[in-house]
C-alpha cells in the first residue's frame, strides 16, 4: 500500500495532484455548462457542435507550440499565467451571464480562449510532476495523475448537470471561476521558489 503512493510522501506533489484534480474537474464542468448554455441560447444541437469545437481546435493547431513552450520556458509561470487567464476569462463570461447581455459569439470566443490557454496549461501540469519527484517516483507519480484526470472526468460529468440545475449557468460559472483563481494559489503554494 505505501509503494502505492509513495508519490504522496512529497508535499510538492501533493499539492500539484490536487491542483490537478481540481483544473481536470473544473475543465470538465466548464465544457458540460458551454454546451448547456450554448442549447439555451438557441435551441439547435449544431451550436453545442459549433463550441465544442471551438474548445477543441487549439488543441489540434498549437500541441507542438505549447510543448515547446512547455519544454523551454519556466513551467509553473506558464501554469499561474494559464490559470489566471482562466479565471478572467470565466468571471468576464459569468457577469456576461449576469448581466444578460450573452450572445452565441461569446461563448464562442470563450471555448476559443478557453481552448487555448488550456492547450498551454494542461501539459504544463502533466510534465511539472518531472520538477517536483525523484526520478525513481515518476512511475508513481505519473500513475496517480492518470488516476486523477480519469476520477475527475467521471465526477465532473456527473455533477455538472446538478450544479447548473443548482445554483444556474451563471453561478457554475462564478464557482469555476474562483476554482481557477484557487487552483493557480495551491500552485504557488506547491513551488513558490520557480515563480
Amino acid at each position: 500500500m505505501g509503494k502505492t503512493f509513495v508519490a504522496f510522501g512529497y508535499r510538492d506533489y501533493r499539492l500539484l495532484w490536487i491542483g490537478n484534480l481540481c483544473m481536470t474537474i473544473a475543465v470538465w464542468i466548464q465544457a458540460t455548462t458551454m454546451s448547456w448554455v450554448a442549447y439555451s441560447l438557441t435551441g439547435t444541437g449544431s451550436t453545442i457542435g459549433v463550441v465544442n469545437a471551438m474548445r477543441m481546435i487549439p488543441t489540434l493547431l498549437m500541441s507542438p507550440i505549447a510543448g515547446v513552450a512547455v519544454d523551454r520556458f519556466n513551467r509553473n509561470k506558464i501554469i499561474a499565467f494559464s490559470q489566471l487567464s482562466l479565471f478572467a476569462f470565466t468571471l468576464l463570461l459569468a457577469i456576461d451571464i449576469y448581466l444578460g447581455a450573452l450572445r452565441v459569439w461569446h461563448l464562442f470566443l470563450f471555448a476559443l480562449l478557453a481552448g487555448v490557454t488550456n492547450t498551454f496549461n494542461l501539459p504544463a501540469r502533466q510534465t511539472f510532476v518531472f520538477d517536483i519527484v525523484p526520478s525513481e517516483v515518476l512511475p508513481n507519480a505519473i500513475a496517480l495523475d492518470n488516476i486523477a484526470f480519469s476520477s475527475a472526468r467521471t465526477l465532473a460529468a456527473t455533477g455538472a448537470g446538478a450544479m447548473i440545475v443548482a445554483f444556474g449557468a451563471g453561478n457554475n460559472f462564478l464557482i469555476q471561476a474562483c476554482m481557477y483563481l484557487a487552483i493557480m494559489a495551491n500552485q504557488m503554494a506547491s513551488s513558490p521558489f520557480l515563480y
